[in-house]
């Protein structure tokens, strides 16, 4: 199914009954439940057990970032996921451990400004709250002046 030009995946439940007359089957009652919310709260549960079951046997903060990492973009499915930690002033996110699935570059080792991803993003950031990018190319917030993320490092 594709919704706003985005594909959604739907799982439904199929129920079929014959419809007969006369002792003879002439056609069939199909009935469609959609049970995507059932499924997908299994899949995340399943991935939160799996995550803390992993993570309850590391004690080292870099193999927690990598271990989660790694977890976290396979089961989004995503080129690259990883963690980025603000400096101690508060200007400068740097990443220590990243995944990828092979297909974009790592960016561990890698340091920014953190107001290179502009004020509405860093805003939020700072408030504590959850940032959510579908794909930073059209992301309606307003841009920073300084270059946005290179095109080298292919984040959608």
């Amino acid at each position: 199914m594709e919704r706003q030009g985005r594909e959604l995946r739907r799982y439904v439940s199929l129920s079929v009954s014959p419809v007969r007359e006369r002792g003879q089957v002439i056609g069939a009652y199909c009935v469609l439940t959609d049970t995507t919310a059932r499924v997908l709260a299994e899949q995340q549960h399943a991935f939160h057990l799996k995550l803390a079951a992993t993570l309850r046997e590391l004690l080292d903060p870099i193999a927690i970032m990598g271990a989660a990492s790694a977890l976290i973009g396979k089961y989004l499915a995503v080129g690259r996921a990883g963690y980025g930690e603000i400096d101690a002033s508060g200007q400068v996110v740097s990443v220590e451990r990243d995944w990828t699935d092979g297909r974009v570059a790592s960016l561990a080792g890698a340091s920014r400004p953190l107001d290179s991803f502009g004020p509405a993003l860093v805003n939020q950031l700072r408030q504590g709250r959850v940032l959510r990018l579908d794909d930073v190319g059209s992301d309606p917030r307003p841009r920073p002046t300084r270059p946005a993320m290179p095109a080298s490092m292919r984040a959608r």
